[in-house]
């Protein structure tokens, strides 16, 4: 199914699902309207290692977040998270099959320095859609609107409501650690490009959009 454009937040590194619903999309607007709230997704990302899934939490300034805009929230660069989360990266996906060819994007990415953090999540989206070599372009939006009417709109910014009308059915596919865990759904896409490389596309077309 082709559509007009796909409607999501954003966040760091997003996951496997935002590609399967968008990749049908030539245009995602990003929700830049909206406020932060901390036990939200938009910091974090999940990857699996050697103890199953785990989370990589980007630090933000303390106490002056909760309800800011989203495009005002400041990254705290105190301690060198960007390292850590690097060197947990290549830890667990340095035996990946596609590691060698995309690591030097990622490595660049890490050496960056980034205030915000909605900047980031926008920089570590446009990344993936260029290594998953998706014709797709990202607009942020320019005011709120609360509902998007008319055919052709895929509105993904709230999940919980979003999800009361359409569920992923992941496609499988060779992971590392899998002979521990089996298969692991839906973490970041870096998971997906690490392990399939070209052949990612082919995993987003094969799982399946159930529209309830």
């Amino acid at each position: 199914m082709a559509g007009d454009f796909f409607v999501t937040t954003i966040g760091y590194f997003p996951s496997v699902e935002v590609f399967v619903l968008g990749e049908n999309y030539s245009k995602w607007k990003v929700e830049a309207q909206e406020h932060y709230q901390k036990t939200g997704l938009r910091n974090k990302c999940c990857i699996v290692g050697s103890q199953g899934r785990c989370t990589l939490s980007i630090p933000l300034e303390q106490g002056r977040n909760n309800g800011l805009p989203i495009r005002e929230v400041k990254i705290s660069n105190t301690v060198n998270w960007q390292k850590q989360h690097w060197q947990t990266i290549r830890t667990n996906y340095g035996k990946s099959p596609f590691f060698i060819h995309y690591a030097p994007y990622f490595e660049a990415f890490y050496q960056k320095g980034h205030q915000y953090l909605f900047d980031l999540c926008i920089e570590s989206t446009a990344l993936l859609i260029k290594l998953l070599k998706l014709d797709v372009s990202l607009e942020p939006t320019k005011d709120f609107i609360r509902h998007y009417e008319g055919e052709g709109i895929l509105d993904f910014r709230f999940p919980k409501t979003a999800n009361s009308f359409v569920k992923i059915i992941h496609q499988p596919y060779p992971q590392v650690f899998s002979d521990r865990h089996g298969f692991t759904e839906n973490l970041s896409a870096i998971d997906l490009l690490f392990c399939l490389g070209t052949d990612a596309k082919k995993i987003l077309k094969k799982s399946k959009i159930m529209y309830l």
